[in-house]
């Protein structure tokens, strides 16, 4: 039996993690987080090993989610990630949540453009599809915007995917009309963790990696702080 490699994402408030071996998921777990995913995500691996007979140093990996998405939810996954491979010698690889998102419909469009909530009005969305060599991957850069900035960016054929789609979507039909195209958003988390065990394999085994504690965290803007009036000013 292969090795199976642990999949984490804890990109927004929906958690999962998954056994990703023999090119798909084994078995899954998944949550809707109502405090926080640092409290939940520790027993959520260890009953998902528990569940698959795996001890952690059996794994051939961890891929995990880096964002971008919930400041504390992103560095929660990225700390157990970080922590179970440290511990256990083991490798791993950081893949976009953007991309994890869009990558189960890699052959159901030319152009696939996953969005994700981003709060304020507003989601973190990327578009991909085949470039000039026919590879898979980003057509552009990583971006944060209201819906009417995402709809200016639409090109004809272009399917949109991911949790923010529950977000965008009436606004998208009526910007776009017939032309818009929506994936279910209800099975977004899931078909993320998918993606993201999909692209982690393909990292890992060719050797895409680096030393755990250099994988960071991706935000496409900082993080919403409220600073208390007696606080001394930031240096």
């Amino acid at each position: 039996m292969t090795a199976p490699l642990l999949v984490i994402d804890t990109s927004t408030s929906y958690g999962a993690v998954g056994l990703w071996s023999g090119g798909g998921l084994t078995r899954v777990l998944s949550w809707r987080s109502r405090n926080n995913h640092t409290a939940e995500l520790m027993p959520a691996v260890d009953a998902l090993l528990r569940a698959g007979g795996v001890a952690a140093a059996e794994l051939a990996g961890v891929a995990v989610t880096v964002g971008p998405g919930g400041f504390s939810a992103v560095r929660t996954g990225l700390g157990v990630a970080k922590g179970l491979a440290l511990g256990g010698a083991l490798p791993v690889a950081g893949v976009s949540s953007l991309e994890a998102s869009a990558r189960p419909y890699r052959d159901a469009a030319e152009r696939v453009c996953a969005a994700l909530p981003a709060g304020r009005d507003s989601v973190a969305w990327a578009a991909y599809g085949a470039d000039g060599s026919g590879a898979w991957g980003a057509l552009g850069a990583e971006s944060v915007s209201g819906v009417d900035e995402l709809a200016d960016a639409h090109t004809a054929g272009t399917l949109y995917c991911g949790e923010g789609v529950a977000q965008i979507g009436v606004a998208l039909r009526e910007r776009l009309g017939v032309g818009a195209r929506l994936a279910p958003a209800a099975g977004a988390p899931l078909d993320r963790l998918g993606g993201a065990g999909e692209l982690g394999a393909a990292a890992l085994a060719e050797g895409r990696h680096g030393p755990a504690a250099a994988i960071e965290p991706r935000y496409l803007r900082p993080p919403r702080i409220t600073r208390s009036p007696k606080s001394p000013p930031a240096p």
